[in-house]
């Protein structure tokens, strides 16, 4: 029984390193998004709360509303979405770039994301908080 409680303590250290690498990572890249000019939007209703929930993690992903592009990146933990155009997204890849941050396979935006437009989906941010107004 003696291998029970080495093994416990072997794995509890392996999750304890890994949450604490994941939390550094995702710091480093809300400083970046900030540096590059991205917008902090609270998730102040319970309707923006799941959506961002809903969002993938540590991921960049396009928000395509009324035909624009937006960038954007959850923060669950905050409450926060950040919110930037496309040039503000090209200065974060820059930041990124020179960080020499091996986690490149955040950035999964491109420019040329495919047809369509995600308006439907994200009306109850643009509506209450007015972030598509003034960042391109």
């Amino acid at each position: 029984m003696k291998k029970l409680p080495s093994k416990f303590h072997f794995l509890s250290g392996v999750a304890l390193l890994a949450l604490i690498v994941g939390c550094a990572t995702t710091k480093h890249t809300e400083s970046l998004l900030s540096e590059a000019g991205f917008l902090h939007v609270p998730a102040t209703t319970d309707k923006q709360a799941q959506h961002l929930m809903s969002l993938p993690k540590d991921k960049v992903t396009i928000a395509r509303i009324n035909g624009r592009a937006f960038y954007v990146f959850p923060d669950p933990t905050h409450k926060l979405l950040y919110v930037g155009n496309s040039e503000q997204f090209q200065t974060y890849q820059q930041l990124l770039t020179y960080s020499q941050l091996e986690g490149n396979s955040r950035v999964l935006a491109v420019e040329d994301d495919g047809p369509g437009d995600d308006t439907a989906k994200w009306v109850e941010w643009t509506n209450t908080s007015g972030w598509t107004h003034g960042t391109e």
